[in-house]
């Protein structure tokens, strides 16, 4: 899911994860959630949905996180 998600780089929006169960975790800005496994999530937040997300994380459960948009996401799940 991330990895092909990630070759769209800055053209992701929020429509691209609506096949993709979420948590809702925002409060005044809109922050979704999505497990990936017990060892991942990917954070997506920005301030409306209308507008592209502010940030797209893959972050680890011990809180390391980068935005799949343009980080290494290879090298950073090697770490």
């Amino acid at each position: 899911m991330v990895q092909d998600l990630a070759q769209s780089g800055q053209d992701l929006t929020w429509n691209d994860f609506d096949d993709y169960p979420y948590e809702d975790i925002g409060s005044g800005l809109y922050i979704r959630n999505y497990k990936i496994d017990e060892d991942y999530h990917v954070s997506v937040g920005g301030a409306s949905i209308e507008k592209k997300p502010l940030y797209i994380y893959l972050v680890k459960a011990n809180g390391e996180k980068i935005d799949i948009r343009h980080d290494d996401m290879e090298q950073f799940m090697l770490k």
